[in-house]
């Protein structure tokens, strides 16, 4: 889904919970010095459990049975509150938003990519992302700063990404009701998802004591992964992808 140049700049959106100052202060500070503005969203919070109106957007059967586990109150909460950003997209006629979690760590050529509106040349670019599977041909020119290699699987992590309205409304229309994680409830190359490369967003290391959601994880039966239908063309495909590096050229 290829997004024409954008008329209006996307804004930038940093997710984040009430309560949640210290853990998104070095993000802030950061925007701030590069003079970047942008607006808190606060999130679904989930740790005191979920409020009916959410219940209604999730579906426990269907995410046990795709996870192989039950999720958790935490981990439904964090990928409502990304297709809450989406419904802002839609409701306020934005073009498109960039979405930063509030521990994103922004590289050098962020700010090169906000100011040449990189951000409009796909209509779903992955600014972070880990276990990347991409299609071996068709980059996508970011600018000056990096590639967007078409994904051909979901990757790991929302630390940072740029959607255009067109995208939100296929994410909402392929992921609700929520039966999987944030990291992603539906096959970002439907959506034609891009990744850039190198990473633009950065993310620190994983501190299971500052996540709101590593205590929801319960264990996978990783067995069961055999017997659900999408597994073995999810394994053809991985096998005509390129996985990219973890660490950056």
């Amino acid at each position: 889904m290829q997004a024409a140049m954008a008329a209006d700049p996307y804004p930038i959106f940093v997710l984040t919970l009430k309560g949640d100052e210290a853990r998104r202060a070095p993000l802030v500070a950061w925007l701030d010095r590069h003079g970047l503005e942008y607006e808190l969203f606060f999130g679904v919070d989930g740790r005191g459990g979920l409020a009916p109106e959410w219940e209604a957007q999730i579906d426990r059967a269907k995410a046990t049975a795709r996870l192989g586990r039950k999720m958790g109150d935490g981990e439904f909460a964090c990928a409502l509150s990304h297709q809450e950003i989406y419904r802002e997209i839609l409701e306020r006629g934005l073009p498109g938003a960039v979405v930063l979690e509030d521990d994103a760590v922004p590289g050098d050529a962020f700010a090169a990519f906000m100011a040449s509106r990189g951000y409009a040349r796909a209509g779903m670019i992955l600014l972070d992302h880990s276990n990347t599977r991409v299609a071996r041909g068709g980059a996508v020119d970011l600018g000056n700063c990096a590639l967007g290699r078409p994904v051909t699987m979901s990757p790991f992590l929302t630390t940072g990404y740029t959607v255009s309205a067109e995208a939100a409304t296929e994410l909402r229309r392929l992921s609700l009701p929520i039966s999987f994680t944030a990291d992603w409830p539906c096959d970002l190359s439907r959506v034609g998802a891009v990744a850039a490369w190198p990473r633009l967003i950065g993310h620190p290391v994983p501190d299971p004591a500052q996540s709101h959601i590593a205590v929801d994880r319960g264990r996978q039966r990783r067995w069961g992964r055999f017997v659900q239908p999408g597994y073995w063309r999810r394994w053809w495909r991985k096998r005509r992808s390129e996985l990219l590096p973890e660490t950056g050229p």
